[in-house]
């Protein structure tokens, strides 16, 4: 049925951000004024926000054709 099919397209989403840490820009956007690792289907880079051409603000991207997924910062590095 329909309604199986988007609940398997769910979990599959579910699953991909578990495993690797992107999140689609469809399925949701990073807070505003924070840093984020973007992907715009060829290129990853690090965007700050506000500057830049994938910062956001208010909930928009400023170039919102170009990322389709991103990703939390990881953690910094901490010797022991």
């Amino acid at each position: 049925s329909a309604l199986n099919i988007v609940n398997t397209l769910l979990a599959d989403m579910e699953q991909d951000e578990k495993e690797h840490g992107w999140i689609p820009v469809s399925e949701r956007l990073p807070e505003d004024g924070t840093y984020i690792t973007t992907l715009d289907g060829e290129l990853v880079g690090q965007e700050e926000p506000f500057t830049g051409m994938c910062g956001i603000e208010n909930g928009k991207w400023d170039d919102k054709d170009s990322v389709i997924a991103w990703m939390p910062l990881p953690e910094p590095y901490k010797e022991n």
